[in-house]
This record gives C-alpha cells, structure tokens and sequence, in this order.
C-alpha cells in the first residue's frame, strides 16, 4: 500500500503544484499524491514552463481547495507556507507528520536558475499568472 501525501499552500499554483509533481516523477511507485490550497487560484504559468524544463508535465493539474480532502486521511501532509499551516490543522483529519515551510526547498532543489526563478516568482505578492483561474 503506498503512503499518501498532501502538499498545502495557499493559492495551489505554485510551489505545492512543483512539489506535486515532483513526488509522483520521483516515486509514484511508493506514493499517492495531492496538492491543495487554502485559497486556490490557479495553476501558474511559469511553474508549468519550469517543470516542463525539468521534463515534468503538470500542465493537467488544477488549483483544488484544502476541503476537497477533509474527509481523507493523509499520511504526510506537507504545507510550503504558514496560512496553510495554520488552516491545514482546522480542516483535515490529522495525518502521522505534518512537515514545514523548509522541506519544500530540499524538495525543489533551489539550485537551478529555474527553480529559484518560480520560487521566488511564487513567493511574490504579485498576482501569478495563471493557467487556469
């Protein structure tokens, strides 16, 4: 039976989207994973054109909001920023490991010019543009 895991972030366009994909690229085999958000808003653009670099497509997922899996129960659920931290305990059973804002970094990499580029893109408080709104 595979683990599953839920990345958390507030608007589920970027960084939780990348961490998304990641997962399923590097060990489908071993884990069944979601991505929502407190506030979705889309997926964003350059987080797709990113991963694409990285030769993942995630040009199918869409923004979902932390409701959608209240009733589910996570093994691991993973925020990547605090208001989902915070709403993540209020609205989901709880999982075995909540893990913090820091693990989305290691998971992403950070290295590349692309990852930092829609890091900190993602981190902005301007608008992301979006795929699907």
């Amino acid at each position: 039976m595979k683990n599953e895991v839920l990345f958390l972030c507030a608007g589920n366009s970027c960084r939780s989207q990348m961490a998304e994909g990641w997962l399923r690229y590097l060990a489908s085999d071993r884990f069944e994973v979601a991505s929502a958000g407190t506030c979705p808003v889309g997926l964003n653009l350059t987080a797709v054109e990113v991963m694409r670099e990285a030769g993942i497509d995630i040009s199918s997922h869409r923004s979902k909001h932390l409701q959608r899996f209240a009733a589910r129960r996570f093994d691991y659920a993973i925020t990547v920023c605090d208001q989902a931290r915070k709403l993540a305990r209020s609205i989901l059973e709880p999982p075995q490991f909540y893990i913090g804002v820091l693990m989305i970094r290691h998971l992403q990499g950070g290295k590349s010019r692309n990852d930092s580029r829609c890091f900190g893109e993602c981190t902005t408080k301007s608008e992301p543009k979006s795929v699907h709104g």
